[in-house]
């Protein structure tokens, strides 16, 4: 705007407008680029219906947007039900961040415990902190959140299904990537691959057969070209139909027909198949640059552990799994463990020296389960009294409760005793044998990559997926 002074009008008063005309314009649009880079300078709100998560650390305050998950602005709820909510201090009206849904509703619980529709929305960025809920009677000023967009590379913890990726709260992908896959939203804010045409589940129960034939119907046209797989299960015996084959399918109305269902009277089915209906591309949030599937990752932090004058003053790091208890007790089945434990002969070579196994529950992988099978853990000698006790030990520790069989032989036994933390093992044999026996264990066990960083170590968690934003 342009002013000029009029002295006649005084010192407070002097400054008046120099007005405009249609060719000569006398103002200029002064505010045009609000913030550069990826971190947009704006105001939102919290959406305050999300449901409570977790507690971080030692706050008292309840985190309800995670740090790496994908978010939206809302698309409804507030005072005109438009996605905008009123602040907790000045009472204006501001749009608030929620969790991004890939474009689809979502019914879910909000904080207080009832039931709320999350309309459809389109993704803005991805949250770059644990964001915490608005404490409406101690907080002197609004939570203002903040997003992380384009050109920003960021990392993720990858699993290669969904159930392990919703045990943990923070952001994650799931499923199998390549580079240059694009990426967008699931339902809850976690990264999967975006497809134009998407596939597609759908399970119904109890389906109607008739003359051996049965029909079901899925919610989207399914896409010509692609065929539908089907799962058939007997209700009545939670096992696959044999014979059950696709029939006739109905692409625009995703009519399907099942033939060969024999006497049955009514069955389960699962359908996956290719939407007809293809995926907005405003859905993408980003490219996959690298899948890093090296567990544990390259780096220097494969060889941090504790110092060795502190691992011998802590007896929680004893790399043996031995414990006092088991040189002292008598109590039956836990009394002693010589002679028949031979792991006693290197206690000391391995209590006092390098464990090799990282920081316990920092850099170990406490929550990453590895697989191990047939591994030898002893033998049973011939020509013993029945009621002979043997105590053995797993070569890996902690194992995994629930996860251990073992077998004499090719003959699988039930333990009379086990220890998973320490990895006790005691057998009281019911039978005398005429040859050597072989003791193998198959187990699940924690805390055996060393080197493996705190953000990956998740159970089911197989590397790390970087991704570059592009919304």
């Amino acid at each position: 705007m342009a002013l000029y002074f009029d002295r006649n009008l005084g010192p407070t008063s002097g400054l008046k407008r120099v007005a405009s005309t249609s060719t000569d314009v006398k103002r200029t649009h002064t505010k045009l680029i609000v913030s550069e880079g990826p971190v947009p300078a704006e105001k939102w709100l919290i959406d305050p219906r999300l449901r409570k998560l977790f507690k971080y650390m030692n706050s008292t305050r309840w985190v309800v947007l995670p740090k790496g998950r994908i978010v939206a602005l809302a698309t409804n709820g507030g005072v005109n039900d438009d996605g905008r909510f009123v602040g907790y201090i000045n009472r204006f009206t501001w749009n608030a961040l929620t969790i991004a849904n890939g474009g689809v509703d979502v019914t879910e619980l909000d904080k207080d415990g009832n039931t709320y529709t999350r309309k459809a929305n389109v993704p803005v960025g991805v949250v770059p902190y644990n964001m915490f809920e608005q404490d409406e009677l101690e907080d002197m000023a609004d939570v203002l959140p903040t997003v992380v967009r384009d050109h920003t590379y960021i990392e993720v913890p990858l699993f290669t299904n969904k159930v392990d990726a919703e045990a943990i709260h923070w952001g994650s992908a799931y499923g199998t990537f390549k580079g240059g896959d694009m990426l967008c939203s699931d339902a809850n804010g976690r990264f999967i691959k975006w497809e134009e045409y998407k596939t597609e589940e759908q399970s119904f129960v109890d389906v109607a057969v008739d003359s051996g034939v049965a029909t079901v119907y899925v919610d989207q046209p399914i896409k010509p070209g692609t065929t539908p797989v089907i799962e058939v299960i007997d209700p009545a015996t939670q096992t696959p139909v044999a014979g059950a084959t696709l029939g006739d399918v109905l692409y625009a109305s995703g009519k399907i027909v099942i033939e060969g269902l024999g006497t049955l009277t009514a069955v389960d089915v699962q359908v996956a198949y290719t939407s007809a209906i293809p995926q907005s591309p405003l859905q993408i949030v980003g490219k996959v640059c690298a899948v890093d599937l090296n567990i544990p990752p390259e780096g220097w932090l494969k060889w941090a552990e504790w110092a060795l004058a502190d691992q011998k003053t802590m007896a929680d790091f004893d790399p043996t799994g031995f414990r006092p208890q088991d040189l002292t007790q008598g109590t039956g089945l836990t009394d002693g463990g010589y002679p028949y434990d031979p792991g006693y002969v290197d206690v000391l070579s391995k209590l006092y020296g390098p464990s090799g196994q990282g920081i316990p529950g920092l850099t170990d992988g406490s929550n990453i389960e590895t697989q191990y099978t047939d591994e030898v853990i002893g033998e049973i000698q011939p020509n013993l009294a029945i009621g002979t006790k043997y105590t053995f030990r797993l070569k890996h520790r902690p194992a995994v409760l629930g996860s251990l069989t073992v077998k004499i032989g090719d003959t699988e036994v039930v333990p009379d005793y086990v220890d998973y933390d320490a990895g006790l093992v005691i057998i009281i044999t019911t039978q005398t044998y005429s040859t050597v026996q072989t003791v193998t264990a198959t187990y699940k066990a924690t805390g055996q990559v060393p080197g493996l960083p705190t953000n990956w170590d998740f159970k089911g968690c197989v590397g790390g997926l970087r991704i570059m934003l592009t919304l």
